[in-house]
């Protein structure tokens, strides 16, 4: 388990050509200094806890979460796209669970951004919301995370984001026009409320039927939760 240094990140200006919603801004850098001294990246279990994720209503859900609405299995994740750890879940983990659960009908799984590296991820996430849009969000997500660097401040500049959605297949016209626009702001923060709201700490951090795991755990660990899940949902259908 891996925690930062006791040393503040300085959070550079944004280099996107985006209005920044201001409240949103002040939200993203205390996130950013109150972690400082936390956990932050989380490779190993964390205390699980029982808490009941606060609904989440957006018009962009439909295209950014996978799987069948009515399943009996609510899976929620809390990501930040510099997150390694949130890279190593989505490139060997979820495509199992995708595999085995996701798409059998026994998980819903929703993605919440969860801002904790400041304005890069910012950008990112915002981008990502713009290629939703397009009904790209999860092909766009796939190429962030491929070419996620926290160490360099330019892995997610606008210019960059703008070059990721052309790569991925978007009309760049209007990946721009949205990208400028500040109209996924309010879904980020929502996002972010909601982390603070559901317990979140750390990235990544999911919340299964009410139980809270933190950290890319391996694909045993979900699949047990998952599994147990099921059954307790078996049995409150079948008194």
């Amino acid at each position: 388990m891996s925690k930062r240094s006791g040393r503040k990140r300085k959070i550079s200006p944004p280099q996107s050509r985006q209005p920044l919603n201001k409240t949103l801004v002040v939200g993203i850098i205390i996130a950013a200094v109150a972690a400082v001294g936390l956990l932050i990246f989380s490779g190993q279990p964390g205390s699980n806890a029982v808490i009941d994720p606060e609904p989440r209503n957006d018009p962009l859900s439909d295209k950014t979460d996978l799987g069948d609405k009515n399943a009996p299995v609510l899976m929620v994740e809390y990501s930040d796209v510099q997150c390694p750890f949130c890279g190593r879940f989505h490139k060997n983990t979820l495509p199992l669970i995708i595999e085995n659960y996701i798409d059998t009908g026994k998980v819903y799984f929703v993605y919440r951004n969860y801002i904790i590296l400041g304005l890069p991820s910012f950008r990112a996430a915002k981008a990502a919301l713009c290629a939703a849009e397009q009904d790209s969000f999860w092909p766009y997500h796939d190429y962030l995370f491929a070419n996620q660097d926290e160490s360099d401040p330019t892995a997610f500049s606008s210019e960059r984001l703008e070059i990721f959605a052309d790569r991925v297949g978007m009309d760049t016209d209007a990946f721009r026009v949205c990208f400028i626009d500040d109209r996924t702001n309010d879904q980020i923060e929502i996002d972010v409320d909601l982390a603070t709201k559901d317990g979140a700490e750390s990235t990544p951090t999911f919340i299964i039927n009410g139980t809270l795991i933190r950290g890319a755990q391996d694909y045993e660990v979900f699949e047990e939760q998952i599994e147990a899940a099921l059954a307790l949902a078996a049995e409150s259908s079948n008194p």
